[in-house]
């Protein structure tokens, strides 16, 4: 079985595993130093994938016109 994704579907299932992902290490070990350099690593990433999408969007817009 072949699954197909959407353009930024993969992007999208891959932030949310790492969010899960630092749930879980924060129920486990609670507030440590590490975890939160973690999440300020998880946060750049989503930030990075966020301002990609939206200069594709712009782009798009932009030649549409």
């Amino acid at each position: 079985m072949v699954l197909k994704i959407k353009k930024g579907e993969y992007d999208k299932m891959f932030t949310n595993e790492l969010k899960d992902l630092l749930a879980g290490l924060y129920q486990k070990y609670g507030c440590t130093q590490e975890v939160l350099q973690l999440s300020n690593i998880i946060d750049e990433i989503i930030v990075k994938e966020q301002r990609e999408r939206l200069k594709e969007y712009y782009k798009s817009r932009k030649n549409n016109i």
